[in-house]
Order: C-alpha cells, then sequence, then structure tokens
C-alpha cells in the first residue's frame, strides 16, 4: 500500500476523514475507486523528483488506487505543489456541493432552518475551524449564482 501525504485546510482534512472514516487503512483514506476523487489522484500522481526530494508532511493522508492497468503507485507516488492544489480545489467542490445539498434537503424536506443545518453539517464532519456563518454565506452566495443562471435562461 502506497500513500500520499500532504497539506490541505484543515477542514477539509476534517472532512475527508470524516465522510471516508470508514475506509482507513493504516492512518491513510481508501478513496471509492470510482469516485472523482480517486481518479484525479490516479491522473495527479508523478514519478518522485531525484533533486532532494523529502516525504511529504501534512494533515491528510490518502492511499493511491492501483489500478489494474496504468500507472503503478510504486513509481507514480508523488504529489507536486499544483497537483495538491487541483485535489484541494476538488475536495473543496465536493464538500460545498455536500454541504448545498444538506441545506437544501433538511430546508425544503424537514422544513430545518439554513443555520441549523450548517450546525449539524460541521458537527457531522467534525469540521470546527470553519464557522457555520461561512457554511451559510457560501450557500448563500451560490443560491444568487444559481439564479442568475436561471434567469438568463
Amino acid at each position: 500500500m502506497y500513500t500520499v501525504r500532504f497539506q490541505v485546510r484543515p477542514h477539509l482534512a476534517a472532512y475527508m476523514y470524516a465522510r471516508y472514516g470508514k475506509s482507513i487503512t493504516l492512518g491513510a483514506i481508501h478513496l471509492p475507486p470510482n469516485g472523482i476523487l480517486s481518479h484525479l489522484l490516479h491522473h495527479l500522481a508523478a514519478p518522485q523528483p531525484t533533486d532532494g526530494w523529502k516525504a511529504e508532511k501534512g494533515n491528510l493522508s490518502l492511499q493511491l488506487p492501483s489500478p489494474n492497468d496504468g500507472k503503478s503507485p510504486r513509481t507514480y507516488n508523488y504529489l507536486s505543489s499544483r497537483s495538491i492544489e487541483k485535489l484541494e480545489a476538488a475536495i473543496d467542490l465536493q464538500m460545498h456541493m455536500e454541504l448545498y445539498e444538506f441545506i437544501q434537503h433538511n430546508k425544503f424536506k424537514k422544513g430545518i432552518m439554513y443555520m441549523t443545518s450548517a450546525r449539524l453539517f460541521r458537527e457531522e464532519h467534525k469540521m470546527w475551524d470553519i464557522t457555520e456563518e461561512a457554511l451559510i454565506k457560501s450557500y448563500q452566495r451560490w443560491r444568487i449564482k444559481e439564479r442568475r443562471g436561471r434567469k438568463e435562461e
């Protein structure tokens, strides 16, 4: 089993460990093989550089996917800083889409207020480094964009 460790924003690391906590092997998250993050991780993995590369340090550890054919995790087990930025952006997008779906489901199906939904999401994913207000503000910005998009059509 080959892993990569890198630094992401603390609330994203907490989200990943809470979201995929059941599939942790030796401290590393094993992503579902058919998921977008797994495919992106496989695509971004590169051979280790030969010029003074040091082992990664960070708050998120992922198990590299081992496909039947293609890149071998034995050789392709390095993520550049640009690759880490892309992976962090994908994790952020997944977290926000899950948050927006959660808030809307709670509001329109269960009648739960936005702030309560944001608190529940934050508690469920143990994201103590971000406030409910920040999550709600993000949701509101997304709703405004959605409304503008519908008006243009």
